[in-house]
């Protein structure tokens, strides 16, 4: 279970940094939503 955690929370800190490089707010905030909804439901499941 750690294991999944950590590659995702160092996926999810790639793709902020990589949305974070000359993209628009709106762009990072859809992306973090989006990963929110996934990492509850990757807990919940």
């Amino acid at each position: 279970m750690a294991r999944p955690v950590v590659f995702m929370d160092e996926r999810r800190r790639r793709i902020a940094a990589a949305a974070g490089n000359g993209k628009p707010l709106g762009a990072s905030l859809a992306i973090k939503l989006l990963y929110s909804a996934f990492f509850i439901r990757f807990v919940i499941f």
